[in-house]
């Protein structure tokens, strides 16, 4: 039976969302949203390391709340990415794709927890926790290789960037 550290350990990763949002459209605004992507992925790939290996309560709670932490930076950055850099006519149509790929991703993760649950090793629940850094990873990498969007070089007055 579950208890209230059940509810905690699910609670931490909502709790390290809300922390970050003090720092998410700081980031954003200064940095772009290239680089808030970034930051929000290489957070996911820090707080899985610190989950994934864990042998404590209070390590697994802090790699949850950084793994939160970092996904708010992700949920704020990417969505006005692509609302940005879409053409207006397809902006709602592509912003509406990517606000899907979120249960994609769900549906992928409950496989991936229901196929390690049928694995003998009492450590095949970290699994699931290692393959966070798989879509994080190839954000980190693959951002370096995208434009920056138009709108945030406008507000930073570079224009001849931005045409």
């Amino acid at each position: 039976m579950a208890d209230s550290s059940t509810g905690l350990v699910f609670a931490m990763y909502n709790i390290g969302s809300v922390a970050a949002v003090f720092f998410t459209g700081p980031v954003n605004d200064y940095f772009g949203r290239r680089w808030g992507m970034i930051t929000g992925a290489a957070i996911v790939i820090i707080g899985t390391c610190v989950q994934a290996p864990c042998h404590s309560r209070g390590q697994f709670l802090g790699g949850r709340f950084v793994l939160g932490f970092g996904v708010s930076f992700c949920c704020v950055s990417a969505p006005c990415y692509v609302s940005e850099m879409a053409h207006p006519r397809w902006r709602g149509t592509l912003t509406g794709l990517y606000n899907c790929t979120w249960y994609i991703g769900s549906i992928i993760a409950s496989w991936v927890v229901y196929g390690c649950s049928y694995l003998d090793s009492n450590s095949a629940w970290r699994i699931p926790i290692w393959c966070q850094m798989i879509t994080s990873g190839i954000v980190v990498l693959g951002t370096f290789w995208l434009p920056e969007s138009p709108r945030w070089l406008m507000a930073q007055d570079r224009h001849a960037d931005a045409a």
